[in-house]
């Protein structure tokens, strides 16, 4: 959770009668509440005027004071779609020319933003709980690699990985709203999803 900025670190000022018949100094009152409100709406990821925006804003700051609404502690879980995204591209870069397990999680963790201890222990387990379908994961790209060639197999790898976050986002959000928790700020719209995607190709 970042922390308060800006106008929302400024206690709210005591009011006067003269501040509020004043219609100069009651309008400027009035400013710098809509730039507070609209501080505290960005503060959460949200946009002023998107549907039940405060009703948003209320559930997240219910998570960090009531403990029914708090998010559970430690290292967020990884949905299955994402590893098979990571799968995919560790797959590629091991048979296109990455010497090292290492050096592959180290790349998938530069291109997700993840740890690199996160994204071993992730595909070490994905590839120990679900063996077929590694297993036909590294034959997928494999036969991919001698029909277009390593650098297009790793570019179609890297797509996997890239239309990934909006599944991952869609997948939490459904969970977050049955248990009544605030939804993801992110992705809100399918055109932002495929920004994200145009912004990050390879």
């Amino acid at each position: 959770m970042k922390e308060f900025a800006g106008v929302l670190c400024d206690p709210i000022p005591e009011l006067t009668q003269h501040d509020v018949f004043n219609e100069e100094r009651r309008a400027e009152l009035l400013r710098e509440k809509a730039a507070r409100e609209e501080a505290l709406i960005r503060h959460f990821g949200y946009r002023p005027g998107e549907p039940d925006v405060w009703y948003k804003v209320a559930l997240s700051l219910a998570e960090l004071v009531v403990p029914a609404y708090r998010p559970p502690r430690g290292r967020p879980k990884t949905s299955d779609l994402r590893v098979q995204g990571w799968a995919c591209l560790w797959t590629t870069l091991r048979q296109t020319g990455t010497k090292t397990d290492t050096a592959a999680f180290e790349t998938i963790s530069a291109v997700v933003g993840a740890d690199t201890k996160t994204v071993r222990a992730r595909l070490t387990a994905f590839r120990r709980t679900r063996p077929e379908a590694f297993a036909e994961i590294e034959r997928h790209y494999m036969d991919e690699i001698g029909v277009v060639g390593a650098e297009t197999a790793l570019r179609y790898a890297k797509g996997q990985v890239l239309s990934d976050p909006f599944d991952f986002w869609f997948e939490q959000d459904l969970i977050r709203k049955v248990q009544g928790r605030a939804p993801s700020p992110y992705f809100a719209t399918i055109n932002e999803r495929i920004e994200f995607a145009e912004r990050q190709k390879y």
